[in-house]
């Protein structure tokens, strides 16, 4: 039978630990090899020479900063993965990878059930189509072992990679199945929106990702917030893209309520023109949205952590690192809890039936409302997260949550999130009385006024 890939897996000096993944491992169809420092050489060779013998073990003085490129002579098959030396060893989806693609190799988890939380481990190990290094080690581009030094490393050639989803192989509940029709299906019209503002470094990769859906969108609408000058250039390399323009700076509520109360779209799926979105994200929350019934559904977060972020690993990580964020699958279970956004706004797919019945988002606040949103949706409504990270989130100091000013733990984010607990503490006590919740925004402003910049125009 055709061996599907090779796992190059990282040795240290847990010899132990090494020798029960390469058992694990050797019982599927791939090719292994061990890399390792050369300071523990001797010491892998010693533990594996009796059970495996057959596994080359390449030793590389400081493997870590040293790059993949020394490898890659040895490596025939068009698949490859690399397994770093604290990940336990799991199921492999080779099938899923195509010749373009990337997928982060994340440890196996147990997902929250309020807030969410960082995962144990950064996400060093990955999945990648054997091109995606090869082609740039062969025109003399370094990298590293981390996934985004070999996204980069691409970038460069102009070559854009496909990310893809990772899912754990347990440690997750699974809701039941919809007692009801469910508002969203897998033929549903659906259309992304993209409030964007001075994000022009980062738009073509976010829109990239969504043009690239395995389930295509119907619509992909970028919304420009009054920024000095619209990405038109941007945008325009890609012509299926409507661009929007507001005549002054709205904040995002406002500029998503407006293209969806102009629009009649089944749903809508959010997204930040900051980050970008793993290639089979909507059809992961189609499929999930129609086995549940849930009219609000979100999925697991990477986070993307450069620089002083990192601290020690900052020498190790030149390119950043990857850390992953769980949310609780149960939504509505969750804010029984916490009265806390337990599901990232920028992961998530609404049904306009919802939007509809909770009076839409609350604009007239600048930040915090997806959390209000929530909140109120979790009254009426199934709300849940999948388990499978699908979306790529940069941490930075220009962002809404990043900003010194509107920071999570900013003066203006509490005071905000003062008033939102009180709103979802009240509505808790109207519900336990058989009382009716009180389902109105927060607050509410004018309409943004958008106008059509360029690409097709919505209906």
């Amino acid at each position: 039978m055709m061996i599907q890939g090779t796992v190059i897996v990282e040795g240290d000096g847990d010899t132990d630990r090494l020798a029960a993944k390469l058992a694990v491992l050797n019982e599927s169809l791939q090719n292994l090899l061990v890399v390792c420092d050369e300071t523990d050489a001797a010491g892998v060779r010693s533990a594996l020479a009796n059970d495996f013998p057959q596994v080359p073990i390449h030793p590389v003085s400081g493997f870590l900063t040293a790059g993949l490129s020394c490898l890659l002579p040895s490596i025939e098959t068009e698949r490859l993965a690399f397994l770093p030396a604290e990940l336990p060893a799991s199921p492999l989806p080779w099938s899923r990878l195509g010749d373009d693609s990337l997928m982060p190799w994340i440890a196996e988890t147990t997902f929250p059930e309020a807030e969410s939380t960082p995962g144990d481990f950064l996400a060093r190990g990955w999945l990648a189509a054997t091109g995606l290094l090869r082609e740039p080690a062969e025109k003399g581009i370094d990298f590293t072992w981390d996934p985004l030094s070999i996204a980069e490393a691409n970038r460069r050639l102009n070559r854009p990679v496909t990310w893809l989803s990772w899912r754990p192989a347990s440690g997750y509940p699974k809701p039941e199945p919809a007692d009801l029709e469910p508002p969203l299906t897998s033929s549903s019209r659906i259309a992304a929106l993209v409030p964007h503002y001075r994000g022009e470094e980062w738009l073509a990769q976010c829109i990239d990702a969504l043009v690239k859906q395995t389930r295509p969108l119907d619509a992909i609408v970028v919304v420009d917030d009054a920024s000095e000058t619209p990405p038109v250039e941007i945008v325009k390399q890609f012509p299926s893209i409507t661009l929007l323009r507001s005549e002054r700076n709205s904040g995002p509520y406002r500029l998503v309520q407006e293209v969806i109360r102009r629009t009649g779209f089944d749903g809508y799926l959010f997204q930040d023109a900051d980050d970008w979105s793993a290639a089979d994200r909507l059809e992961l929350l189609l499929t999930e949205a129609e086995r549940t019934g849930a009219s609000l559904i979100g999925g697991q977060e990477c986070r993307m952590l450069y620089g002083e972020d990192l601290g020690p690993a900052a020498e190790l990580a030149p390119n950043g690192m990857i850390l992953p964020f769980g949310f609780p699958i149960d939504a509505n279970a969750a804010h029984q809890i916490l009265p806390s956004y337990a599901v990232l706004h920028a992961t998530s797919l609404l049904a306009r039936s919802l939007w509809s019945r909770l009076g839409g988002f609350a604009t007239g606040l600048r930040f915090g409302g997806d959390t209000e949103f929530q909140l109120r949706a979790t009254l009426v409504s199934r709300v849940v997260n999948i388990p499978d990270y699908i979306y790529y989130r940069r941490v930075h100091s220009a962002s809404l949550t990043g900003s010194g000013e509107t920071g999570m733990v900013s003066d203006a984010r509490m005071q905000v999130r003062r008033r939102i607990t009180r709103q979802a503490l009240a509505n808790t006590e109207a519900k336990r009385k058989g009382e009716k919740p009180d389902l109105t925004p927060l607050e509410t402003a004018e309409p943004a006024s958008l106008h059509h910049i360029t690409g097709p125009r919505l209906r």
